[in-house]
């Protein structure tokens, strides 16, 4: 099925004057929304060739010989043509006494006193015409082409499509008439997903095309009412209107109707919603119970939150004004004006809320038996443009690099494309300079947020790197604050591993927490310079703007940059490095915990280790890298390594040895009630580069010439391994399949080395 078009709330420019202004341009802009398919190419000229303006399209009201004769077009377009032509000279007829009255009603108001502004329903006796509302976003993005969360119109579409029937049935209840709600961070398109409402109930009623209301639902919805009102950017709340909400809202809707300055208008009127909705359902002469479809979408409501517990409290102003939101959609008439049910109690108004809000949605709000649907904001796909469908960023590897380190994350991607923009005319900056600048227009765009949670953000990058399973409802540890509260800004998110009780927001389902690299740059970056934390120094250190190398891996243009890591294997050392970090030194773990996020790990008796926060050595020879063989190893630049300092040291073998590419030293656990002693094995990592799908023959090979029979071995390839390949006991494989869930934040960097040194590999 053809989607709907998306909904773009602009005013053609028609709609700004009279009909008798019109030149022939804006005529034929009216006949094709009056008319989308009458006339063609051909006759579009027709009526251009006959000079056909709006003063001669009323002149010719219903004067069929005009447009068959003067214009050359055929009998039924000119029939139609004339029909048209009457019905617009009556409704601007209609129009000029209906303005009469309103400018009457409104010079009665500008002469009365203006120390006390005028109820709206009294200024503007004869009703407002509706106009359609801008969208709530004044950045790039809201030229981009919509992108949609995946589930967002599975959710919408049985709220919307089982409110429409309570409505004609009038059982209109809190129970089943919902607000809906996009919460996020800053940044994350809540703005954007609210101007999109309207065409996303449209967009979403079709996937239950059967329902037997849906062609009448699908019909009004196109014809709907939709405002948008913001408490944001120009029509800002001020601190005057937070004790009075309810009119804020009304005073915005009307601006949209009036256009002007807002502050005109809010010393002027005083304008509730339901106010609004009836001046324009009587100005266009749509009954307002049976007939008139309303959306209204409140963008910043977290604006008139005063104090923390207002979202809690039943007596704040700011719940008072949700519940006065859900309760348009409730305003009712006496049931004796029904005619005995026949007609509507209640109008058919939806009401959409968008919030910046850094918690769990569920603590936002009071308990209530009010219906709340919360609506998933999506991380975006490379943006393509609304006119051409062209792609909004250019197609370099650069570009594609930055794009896929800030993890979908809106308003990350409009700060690319806004600063690359600036260089469309001339020589754009090195990567490393224009990595830079993004990082610095980053910080300053969401300092508030990081700053906020910079503390509480560093006990849980070892949650990130480890590959921890847990829960959006477990605390974080060292803070009053859960999971839940570092995702909710947008700049972290859950992974589910599972399905959940709570499928909506998975607070009772296991699951990992993902990180863009950029954030993890960026968090980095805000780290006390005082602390001297182990992980913290790490990442203090780490070399996070190596995009100069991976382009020159990528390219083989330009030079080597800058990195913690040259290659694939010493890449895998400093992964390695990263993931000790992600628990206390000499803590016991499951050897299996240490890399979370293979394909493969067999580990037949879920052996434990002894956990040691690693630093990185390179050996100055060839070593075999079984723990039978084990000795001291020499090392380039911190000498010799002994057992002991084995076990805190991943070790890079010497090139081209034929035994493992790097290892360590890892103490097992002695078993829980037995006679049997920890002992030292070896975990070896081989980075094996075939072009043909890897198989369990070869994989043994591999890891018989690494490891012996006690020890852990790991191996990375850039092949795919078949699902049901079989591996010895203490074996593990990181294959192209588990890319991602293994390396995290890291492993567009991993991919791109491993591919370079891959393409060096030549195959018999």
């Amino acid at each position: 099925m053809e989607p709907l078009p998306e909904y773009t709330p602009k005013q053609a420019s028609y709609k700004e004057k009279a009909a008798i202004r019109w030149n022939v341009n804006d005529l034929l802009a009216w006949i094709k929304d009056k008319r989308p398919d009458l006339l063609d190419n051909d006759g579009s000229e027709k009526l251009r060739k006959a000079e056909t303006s709006g003063e001669v399209f009323l002149a010719c009201a219903g004067n069929r010989e005009f447009y068959r004769n003067d214009c050359k077009l055929p009998l039924g377009t000119a029939a139609v043509l004339a029909n048209l032509s009457r019905e617009l000279a009556e409704e601007e007829a209609a129009g000029i006494q209906r303005n009469r009255h309103q400018a009457e009603d409104v010079e009665m108001f500008d002469a009365a006193d203006m120390k006390s502004p005028r109820r709206v329903y009294d200024a503007f006796k004869a009703g407002i015409p509706y106009k359609p509302p801008r969208p709530l976003l004044n950045t790039s993005g809201v030229n981009w082409v919509f992108q949609p969360h995946p589930e967002l119109y599975k959710i919408i579409a049985p709220n919307v499509l089982e409110h429409y029937t309570r409505y004609k049935k009038n059982q209109a209840d809190k129970v089943y008439v919902p607000i809906y709600f996009y919460l996020g961070g800053a940044g994350t398109g809540k703005s954007r997903h609210g101007s999109e409402f309207a065409s996303s109930v449209q967009q979403a009623i079709t996937l239950h095309t059967e329902h037997k209301l849906y062609p009448e639902l699908a019909q009004r919805l196109k014809t709907a009412f939709v405002f948008h009102v913001s408490f944001e950017n120009e029509t800002f709340l001020t601190d005057e209107e937070k004790s009075k909400p309810w009119n804020a809202v009304g005073v915005r809707m009307l601006r949209q109707l009036l256009g002007g300055n807002i502050e005109r208008i809010r010393r002027k009127y005083v304008a509730t919603p339901c106010d609004v909705f009836r001046l324009v359902a009587a100005a266009e002469n749509v009954d307002l119970y049976n007939d008139f479809t309303g959306i209204l979408v409140v963008d910043g409501i977290q604006r008139v939150i005063t104090w923390d517990g207002d979202g809690t409290s039943n007596d704040s102003v700011f719940y008072g004004l949700l519940r006065q939101i859900g309760d348009l959609s409730l305003m009712s008439r006496h049931p004796s004006e029904t005619e005995e049910g026949k007609l509507r109690q209640t109008p058919f108004i939806l009401t959409c809320v968008t919030a910046t809000y850094l918690g769990f949605a569920r603590q936002y709000f009071m308990d209530s038996h009010r219906k709340h649907v919360y609506l998933p904001l999506n991380r975006l796909d490379v943006p393509t443009w609304k006119d051409d469908n062209s792609e909004v960023l250019n197609d370099d590897p650069g570009t594609r690099l930055l794009v896929n380190d800030v993890g979908g994350h809106a308003g990350a991607i409009e700060t690319i494309a806004e600063e690359l923009a600036q260089y469309r005319n001339r020589s754009q900056p090195n990567i490393t300079e224009l990595a830079n600048a993004i990082l610095f227009k980053l910080e300053d765009r969401y300092h508030e947020v990081i700053s906020m949670m910079g503390e509480d953000l560093l006990p849980v990058v070892p949650i990130i790197l480890s590959r921890q399973p847990v829960r959006l409802q477990s605390s974080i540890p060292g803070s009053d604050l859960r999971l839940g509260h570092i995702t909710a800004p947008g700049l972290l998110w859950f992974e589910k591993a599972e399905e959940a009780y709570d499928s909506q927001y998975s607070y009772g389902a296991w699951g990992y927490l993902v990180a863009p690299y950029i954030w993890l740059w960026l968090l980095a970056r805000s780290l006390p310079p005082r602390n001297t934390e182990r992980l913290c120094r790490l990442l203090k250190e780490w070399e996070f703007n190596d995009y100069q190398q991976l382009l020159h891996l990528q390219t083989s243009k330009g030079h080597a940059g800058k990195t913690t890591w040259q290659n694939f294997e010493t890449f895998c050392c400093y992964f390695r490095i990263l993931r000790s970090s992600g628990f206390s030194d000499r803590e016991e773990v499951e050897f299996r915990c240490l890399h979370s996020g293979c394909k493969k790990l067999r580990d037949d008796k879920e052996a434990v280790v002894v956990n040691r926060r690693l630093d990185y050595a390179e050996a100055a020879h060839q070593y075999s890298t079984k723990a039978t063989s084990a000795k001291d190893i020499v090392t380039k630049d911190i000498g010799t390594l002994d057992a002991e300092k084995q076990l805190s040291h991943v070790i890079l073998n010497a090139p081209s040895a034929s035994a493992g590419d790097f290892f360590l030293s890892i103490q097992t656990d002695s078993a829980p009630f037995t006679p049997f002693r920890s002992k030292i094995v070896r975990e070896v990592g081989r980075c094996k580069f075939v072009k043909k799908k890897l198989n369990a023959e070869t994989y043994t090979e591999e890891r018989n010439k690494a490891a012996g029979p006690d020890d852990f071995f790991i191996l990375y390839t850039t092949t795919d391994a078949p699902d049901d390949i079989a591996l010895p006991d203490r074996s593990g494989l990181v294959d192209q399949s588990c890319w991602m869930s293994y390396f995290g934040p890291f492993a567009g960097r991993a991919f791109i080395a491993s591919q370079y040194v891959s393409s060096q590999v030549e195959e018999p």
